[in-house]
């Protein structure tokens, strides 16, 4: 026969159950910390893309349409070919445009010391809401690669809480060429 035992735990049973709860739970909430920062910091790199893709989407068709005021001109103006500045201006055609007569005007995309980037044009391309072109641009940068292209450089920071509550700073850079399709041949 065997001897009777009483139903439930014993306390050393009780014990190492509750220790390794207790370590399952620790475990959860290292788990539970680390994508809590993992998503706050893709969720921070991602706005920073969106901005600086954002001003890209902007940049580019106003550079698409330069035109050269006369073949002796280029369309770009400035920065001259090779070197990089944060302001690029260039020929466009001017509001009222006749292309018996034709007048160009320039236009101006630079970053302000506010960190905006903003558009200086007198043409009907551009109405006044739409002179601001981007916010928070830490840097921008262009460069005439060649005589139709142009490489445009945009970097963007901003901070997102990282590992034990620490605000991280966090980059992105973009590098985009435009190609101005006056000068393509056919």
């Amino acid at each position: 026969m065997r001897p009777h035992r009483p139903f439930g735990m014993t306390l050393l049973e009780t014990m190492i159950s509750v220790a390794l709860l207790g370590l399952l739970g620790v475990i959860l909430m290292q788990i539970y910390d680390v994508s809590r920062t993992a998503y706050a910091s893709g969720t921070g790199q991602i706005a920073l893309q969106q901005k600086a893709r954002v001003l890209m989407e902007r940049i580019s068709p106003l550079l698409v349409r330069a035109l050269p005021p006369d073949q002796s001109l280029p369309a770009i103006l400035s920065p001259a070919a090779g070197d990089a500045a944060d302001t690029i201006v260039f020929s466009v055609p001017a509001p009222d445009f006749n292309p018996r007569h034709p007048i160009y005007s320039q236009a101006r995309i630079r970053r302000e010391d506010d960190r905006s980037v903003v558009l200086d044009a007198n043409t009907p391309l551009v109405t006044e809401d739409d002179r601001v072109l981007g916010r928070d641009i830490e840097r921008l940068r262009f460069a005439v690669v060649a005589r139709n292209v142009v490489r445009v450089t945009v970097d963007v920071y901003g901070t997102a809480r990282g590992a034990s509550n620490q605000d991280k700073v966090q980059r992105y850079t973009l590098d985009g060429l435009v190609q101005i399709p006056y000068y393509s041949k056919n």
